[in-house]
């Protein structure tokens, strides 16, 4: 299977193993966190974030408004 690790920054890493998005965070010689994402906790996260980028969005528009 073709690797797709990537990189995603401050340290911490994304890769596919075929069942699970597998989450690691790396001191750069050695894996010092795991985390396992099944499919329906990946959706979850997803979720979250497109609710961080409404709640985020309304701020903005809140504060022009009043500025």
């Amino acid at each position: 299977m073709e690797n797709f690790k990537k990189y995603l920054g401050d340290g911490a890493y994304a890769e596919f193993d075929g069942y699970y998005i597998v989450l690691t965070t790396s001191d750069g010689i050695t894996v010092t966190n795991r985390i396992c994402l099944e499919k329906e906790v990946f959706k979850t996260l997803v979720e979250y974030e497109k609710m961080i980028k409404k709640v985020i969005a309304e701020q903005i528009s809140t504060k022009k408004s009043k500025g």
